[in-house]
C-alpha cells in the first residue's frame, strides 16, 4: 500500500509539472519565451506562444522552466488530483504498473526526490532530470493524458 502510495504521489507531481499551464522558458542562451507548454515528447518541448504562434525546443537547448504561480493543472488542488486517480480503476492500474519500472523505482527509492515531490516545489521538480526522462516515459505521458481528460 505504501508504494502505491508513492506511486500516486509520483503521478500527480508529475501532472502538475508537464500540465498545461502559463510559463517562461528560459534557454540556455539566455532568451526567454513566454508560452503554454502543450506537450514534451521525444526530448522537444512544443509551446503555444502569443506572439511566435507553435514552437519546438529541444529539451537540451531548456535552462529553467517558470511557471505561473497563478495557474494550476486547470485550476484544481493536489486532493482532488489525488482522489480523482483513487477513484478511477483504470487509471490507478496504470499507475500500479509503473511501479515495476526501472526509471519509476529509481525515483521511488530516492529520498531526496520524493521530498522533493512531497514538497510541492513543482519549479525544481520540473528541472531534475531524472522527473525530465521520465515525462517522456511513453506510459507516463500516457497516464497524464488519461488523468487530464478526466478531469
Amino acid at each position: 500500500m505504501l508504494s502505491a502510495l508513492k506511486s500516486i504521489t509520483l503521478t500527480t507531481g508529475l501532472l502538475f509539472c508537464i500540465a498545461t499551464q502559463a510559463a517562461t522558458i528560459e534557454l540556455v542562451d539566455g532568451t526567454r519565451i513566454l508560452g503554454e507548454i502543450k506537450s514534451l515528447n521525444d526530448g522537444v518541448y512544443v509551446i503555444d506562444t502569443p506572439s511566435l504562434g507553435q514552437m519546438r525546443i529541444e529539451q537540451k537547448k531548456v535552462r529553467s522552466i517558470s511557471k505561473d504561480k497563478a495557474a494550476t493543472a486547470n485550476n484544481l488542488s493536489i486532493d482532488s488530483i489525488r482522489q480523482s486517480l483513487i477513484n478511477s480503476p483504470e487509471t490507478m492500474k496504470a499507475i500500479l504498473a509503473l511501479q515495476n519500472d526501472p526509471q519509476v523505482k529509481a525515483i521511488l527509492a530516492d529520498p531526496e526526490l520524493m521530498q522533493l515531490i512531497n514538497s510541492g516545489n513543482m519549479n525544481a521538480l520540473q528541472n531534475n532530470p531524472k522527473i525530465q526522462q521520465l515525462m517522456t516515459n511513453p506510459e507516463v505521458q500516457s497516464i497524464t493524458k488519461q488523468i487530464l481528460l478526466g478531469q
